[in-house]
């Protein structure tokens, strides 16, 4: 589709300049110069999640070592009971 749109002289010259030293025309450029700006608009009104953070109180139950992986999954597969942990 054709179109006319109406530049500054500064900003024809440097996206000019820019297409050019990109092997693009000044219209591919000016495409995808809009279709970037559109989808990082879209992108950005995606309203973010909050995601629930725990601040009670606690932490790691008595006798658990975080480098104890393979011992903690066990217990919580049902494989070995707590009391093997310690």
């Amino acid at each position: 589709m054709r179109t006319m749109l109406v530049l500054e002289d500064g900003l024809h010259r440097e996206a000019k300049k820019y297409a050019l030293e990109h092997s693009k025309t000044l219209s591919e450029f000016v495409s995808e110069a809009i279709m970037d700006r559109l989808h990082r608009t879209q992108a950005s009104s995606v309203k973010r999640k909050n995601i629930p953070v725990f601040h009670g109180k606690g932490g790691l139950r008595s006798g658990l070592d975080l480098d104890q992986m393979k011992e903690i999954r066990e217990v919580m597969d049902g494989d070995k009971g707590f009391d093997q942990l310690r």
